[in-house]
């Protein structure tokens, strides 16, 4: 089985594990309701680094994020099929998803990038540096809570999960789980 490159800091936080698509990752840090009612009144933070995450120079035939001129990114649900000509990074990035009333507050503390809605609209996409590291933001709200998702080179995932935690404190960020993120999506 995989793991994110944060799953000793998950297991150190003390958070419950469920397989997702051939990953070990968070079920949840408390309980999934707890969690849900966290994110949707102030804010928190889980990781989805499992997503399958493709880099294209072709423009995809599927759903993505406009990186740069004939620069593509396909984020999603596994299974995927591979894209032609595409290059699989899902084991590059970590995927920290930021979502709450609060994430844009707690990114302001992290990044001059600005992330209010009339810059960084819902389904667009920034590169910014967060927290000293070079990050690939997707903002994509489940329905009316708003997320981002913060892409950091793995090596920079700890680090970078850190940062927004302390960012977050006092909004009162919580970690949560995959328990809490699909009762999110219902």
């Amino acid at each position: 089985m995989k793991r994110s490159s944060l799953f000793y800091l998950h297991r150190r936080a003390g958070a419950q594990f469920a397989e997702r698509h051939g990953w070990e990752m968070p079920l949840s840090f408390t309980s999934p309701e707890s969690e849900e009612l966290q994110v949707r009144e102030r804010v928190g933070l889980t990781d989805l680094s499992w997503r399958a995450k493709f880099d294209s120079k072709t423009e995809p035939p599927r759903p993505f994020w406009l990186l740069g001129k004939n620069h593509y990114l396909v984020v999603g649900e596994p299974p995927l099929d591979p894209l032609s000509g595409a290059t699989d990074v899902t084991s590059v990035y970590a995927d920290l998803f930021l979502a709450g009333p609060w994430s844009k507050a707690v990114l302001g503390k992290l990044t001059s990038l600005n992330v209010s809605d009339a810059r960084l609209p819902n389904l667009s996409c920034a590169q910014a540096n967060l927290a000293h590291v070079h990050t690939i933001v997707l903002h994509e709200d489940i329905g009316l809570v708003p997320g981002f998702h913060l892409l950091v080179s793995r090596e920079y995932g700890e680090s970078v999960w850190e940062a927004i935690v302390h960012a977050g404190h006092e909004f009162h960020l919580q970690a949560f789980g995959l328990g809490a993120l699909e009762r999110l999506r219902n």
